[in-house]
């Protein structure tokens, strides 16, 4: 198992252009780097995303942002209507959640179970 890990290290060293030791030297500082603009920045500067290894997003906030706004802009009226299918499930949701507890409530305001 220890030579897949070390395997994967090497591996992304090669891909930032740095050797094995100057990429652990700067993980070990809290150094990440940006799959966008290609700078090492320190770990507080990106989102969190728990389904990578390390909870980091890959990008930084400031180029994440980019990314965003450049797919948001590049069809205004899909983004739109993502946004309203979005917040009409959440609603629904809510007020699913709103009759369930109500009927909860009345059930033991009677008695019931």
């Amino acid at each position: 198992m220890a030579g897949n890990r070390i395997g994967a290290l090497k591996g992304a060293a090669k891909r930032w252009g740095v050797s094995l030791r100057v990429y652990l030297d700067r993980r070990a500082r809290h150094l990440k780097p940006c799959t966008y603009c290609r700078e090492w920045k320190h770990e507080d500067e990106y989102c969190s995303d728990e389904s990578k290894w390390d909870g980091l997003a890959p990008a930084c906030k400031p180029c994440h942002n980019k990314q965003r706004k450049h797919f948001y802009y590049k069809d205004v009226e899909r983004s739109r209507a993502r946004c309203r299918e979005k917040d009409g499930r959440r609603r629904e949701a809510r007020i699913k959640a709103g009759r369930e507890r109500r009927r909860r409530a009345k059930l033991t305001k009677e008695g019931g179970h």
